[in-house]
């Protein structure tokens, strides 16, 4: 019998530079982007990191948006002076990063190279 999909792609997405692994709902969200754009490359990097290293999308591309928590503390004077209640609340942020497949410059083979190594 043969297996109905393909484990090349190493399971786990991972930032490209930072080698942050995805958690939460983004992995399914960046399994989508992989797939629309058949891609085999589990790495992601957002503009302005790879914009440090001279790496810029290609003309054309999309990015994937991925969701960034944001967390917000308030604090509610309580029955006292001296008295103060903290509340918490998380709030998503939307992030535009994009595959190597939609990257393009010189420092970009090295980088998914080292990433397939590690």
């Amino acid at each position: 019998m043969r297996r109905p999909w393909d484990g090349s792609g190493g399971g786990h997405h991972v930032n490209l530079i930072s080698r942050h692994c995805y958690r939460g709902a983004n992995p399914i969200l960046l399994t989508l982007g992989m797939h629309i754009r058949a891609s085999a490359l589990p790495f992601w990097c957002g503009f302005a990191e790879a914009k440090k290293l001279g790496i810029f999308p290609r003309r054309g591309s999309k990015a994937v948006h991925i969701l960034r928590p944001q967390l917000h503390r308030r604090e509610e004077p309580g029955a006292g002076r001296e008295v103060t209640l903290e509340s918490w609340a998380a709030s998503y942020r939307p992030v535009a990063i994009f595959n190597p497949t939609d990257l393009e410059g010189e420092a970009l083979p090295a980088l998914i190279e080292a990433r397939k190594a590690a």
